[in-house]
């Protein structure tokens, strides 16, 4: 598998790392972002939520490199913190399960930023020009793609627990639904909002099922064709 042009080498025991809240030291690095208010019902965390925003007084957690509890829970670590020796990348694993920890942070902007951290670590510990820091920051910057592949291609279900332990659910409607159009309203029990083709036809309206209302859904039927699946 190639990434940034180098087909890494299989890194023995590595799996991928899983995140989920703890109460340790993360040195420092804690979620960024203003706080985010729920005008509608603040809810538990599910999968189907229209919108998420995170948990009040939520700290994130870390454990450095590797899965928490070590491979398969047995409290064995095969993801060391410094690979060969060549470097510490802790705080680059430590601020990456904070991103996969800060709700609605992307996970393609966590990883990415996880792999710019360790490259920065490997140039602070070999800045020099010669033969020796060229082959060790080389080396260096290979066990620095080795671990951004690891969590690119395996971290998914680490990214969706972090999720579901920093975000709550933020319901506009009874029921999870969003507010409909315009208006932001709510609509009735029994009652969709769907796009309205009152306009249609209008040659002062580019896009005439551009308005949404609440209605029976067998109303529905009722519009023209072009609006019937908006």
């Amino acid at each position: 598998m190639a990434v940034l042009g180098l087909s890494p080498r299989p890194a023995l025991g590595m799996s991928p790392r899983r995140n989920r809240p703890r109460a340790l030291d993360c040195g420092g690095v804690k979620p960024s972002g203003p706080p985010v208010t729920c005008d509608g019902t603040r809810t538990f965390y599910r999968a189907d939520c229209q919108k998420t925003i995170p948990k009040l007084k939520y700290t994130a957690g870390c454990n450095g490199c590797g899965p928490e509890g070590g491979v398969f829970g047995t409290g064995i670590n095969a993801v060391p913190n410094t690979p060969l020796y060549l470097a510490n990348f802790q705080p680059a694993c430590n601020t990456h399960d904070v991103g996969y920890s800060t709700c609605n942070r992307t996970k393609e902007d966590t990883d990415y930023q996880f792999l710019v951290d360790m490259n920065v670590i490997c140039n602070n510990e070999y800045p020099g020009s010669g033969m020796f820091d060229t082959l060790l920051l080389s080396d260096c910057k290979y066990a620095a793609t080795t671990f951004y592949v690891a969590v690119k291609d395996g971290g998914v279900d680490a990214y969706k627990a972090g999720q579901a332990g920093a975000c709550d659910c933020c319901d506009e409607c009874p029921g999870g639904a969003p507010k409909c159009g315009d208006s932001k309203i709510c609509c009735p029990r029994g009652q969709i909002c769907h796009s309205w083709a009152e306009q249609y036809g209008s040659q002062n309206v580019a896009n005439p099922c551009a308005v949404k209302i609440c209605m029976k859904p067998e109303a529905v039927q009722w519009l023209p064709p072009v609006c019937r699946d908006k």
